[in-house]
């Protein structure tokens, strides 16, 4: 069975898991060039599906990269300069921005236990 990148990359849906080496081997009758996207984008899922299951709250198990982006990153904020100190304001409720704080304190620890 032959793979296309584009029916790859966007038709198929895999089961909260990462993405097989063997759909990357396939992509590589492809050209060296697309070969090479595909293998970065998979990187990328892969850190991302890490990064979730080790930092985010246990509710966010089941989001999708746009539905991550969508909910805490496209936040709209502004750096102020107040007093000699640089402040980041962000335009989000409560609970989103306990959900940041508990993110950040997962990765700090996380940077800890890896630092040695």
């Amino acid at each position: 069975m032959d793979y296309f990148f584009d029916d790859v990359l966007i038709g198929c849906q895999w089961p909260s898991q990462y993405v097989p080496f063997l759909v990357i081997e396939k992509c590589t009758s492809l050209g060296p060039s697309k070969a090479v996207f595909f293998r970065i984008g998979v990187i990328a899922y892969n850190l991302f599906i890490g990064f979730k299951r080790l930092s985010c709250p246990d509710s966010w198990a089941k989001h999708t990269i746009t539905t991550f982006r969508w909910k805490m990153i496209q936040v709209a904020g502004r750096i102020v300069r107040h007093a000699g100190k640089v402040i980041l304001k962000l335009a989000v409720d409560i609970k989103r921005l306990a959900v940041f704080e508990e993110i950040r304190g997962k990765i700090f620890e996380l940077s800890l236990l890896w630092d040695g």
